[in-house]
């Protein structure tokens, strides 16, 4: 790490303690004050910086470091959204304390992904500060509701949001990320015929029919545990939520249940749908009793990069000049907005940033400060790869 990047690795850490202290939840969707701090600090930080709302209330930040030629744009992109604390009991530190002990700093959003967006603000402040010559632009783009539905990047890319490259700050513990599983989230309900309990033959059992459901899923599992790929593993396929009926005494006319669907390359919506089409329609065929439906309430493609692609060697190169050693290649455990900006924008994009996916989504979140310190003089060596060769 370069002495002159040091400050500036420093100011990444105190920033993001101070945005893990703001809650940002999502749901229900309460992004705008963090928002507020990020942009406010990107301005006093020498950057065009701006509040884009995806929603009433829910605004993204767009920040652009302008280079001195018409050249090429990179994007750093991150999301500002947490998910809920949960269960505050559980926690052995306050979620929203910003505590720092033992190297680690703890809190909601510590790791997924405040850590990151910090790095890349520190280092885009950096870069200004050091009046480093870009020929190209530098845009930082922090989004809400990528925990939800994606409102934020999908707004900016409605309102023309480009770039040549970009760089997801999604916890990948340094490693580069060059892919990540898609995802669809299916809601599925079986029907039945209410009557007294009393009376079960005069009804329909609708918890029956979502059992001889989830029989012919666990089939269907199999069949796709059978699919690979070398970088992201299995696609997967589960059950995660079940619920129906109304009353311990009636038999239940209805049963809703959500699947968790999980995408390699490859494999596209059309079909997995296919799959959960063609199960309904056989069931119905043995058992004129059965009826169900679906619906998809959450679809994420899958998507990915080649290793030998400029972007990843241009970072590659950036973690070596920090770190002293070349970075190992992986896939990413999640979903991301990789795809999203892939398909939407045709951009090459990579997932690179600090923390740990096992450390998101749970109590006593945390992300070490010297990955974060790492993440800030790498973000800083990259634009300089790109954009000032």
């Amino acid at each position: 790490m370069k002495d002159k990047d040091i400050d500036f690795c420093e100011k990444a850490i105190e920033l993001a303690q101070d945005i893990v202290k703001i809650p940002s939840e999502a749901p229900p969707g309460e992004e705008k004050a963090v928002a507020e701090k990020l942009a406010e600090v990107l301005s006093g930080g020498g950057l065009e910086a701006k509040l884009v709302e995806a929603a009433p209330g829910r605004p993204n930040v767009l920040a652009t470091l302008r280079g001195m030629d018409k050249g090429p744009t990179l994007l750093y992109q991150g999301h500002i959204d947490v998910v809920p604390v949960g269960d505050v009991s559980l926690w052995s530190v306050p979620p929203y304390g910003g505590i720092i002990r033992d190297g680690k700093l703890y809190g909601r959003g510590a790791s997924d992904m405040k850590g990151g967006v910090a790095a890349m603000a520190a280092a885009a402040m950096a870069l200004k500060r050091q009046n480093v010559p870009l020929k190209g632009n530098l845009v930082l783009a922090f989004v809400v509701d990528e925990e939800v539905s994606n409102l934020g990047i999908k707004k900016l890319i409605e309102d023309g949001l480009a770039a040549d490259w970009a760089v997801i700050g999604e916890p990948t513990n340094l490693d580069v990320a060059l892919g990540h599983r898609g995802v669809i989230a299916f809601k599925v309900r079986t029907y039945g015929r209410a009557a007294h309990a009393a009376q079960a033959q005069a009804g329909v059992n609708a918890i029956d029919k979502a059992f001889s459901f989830r029989s012919e899923i666990e089939k269907l599992r199999e069949t796709i545990s059978g699919r690979s790929n070398s970088l992201l593993g299995n696609p997967s396929l589960n059950l995660t939520t079940i619920k129906g009926g109304t009353k311990v005494n009636i038999i239940p006319d209805f049963c809703e249940m959500t699947l968790d669907r999980r995408l390699i390359p490859g494999e596209t919506r059309e079909a997995a749908e296919s799959e959960i089409r063609a199960l309904i329609k056989e069931l119905a065929t043995k058992d004129p009793e059965f009826r169900a439906d679906f619906t998809v309430t959450t679809c994420v493609a899958p998507g990915e990069i080649v290793k030998d692609h400029p972007l990843v060697q241009a970072l590659s190169e950036a973690v070596l000049q920090v770190m002293g050693k070349m970075p190992q290649f992986k896939g990413f455990e999640a979903t991301c907005e990789a795809s999203i900006i892939i398909e939407a924008m045709k951009t090459p994009t990579v997932i690179f940033g600090p923390g740990r996916i096992a450390q998101a989504h749970c109590a006593d979140e945390y992300v070490d400060i010297e990955q974060i310190a790492k993440a800030t003089a790498s973000y800083i060596e990259l634009a300089k790869n790109l954009l000032t060769e």
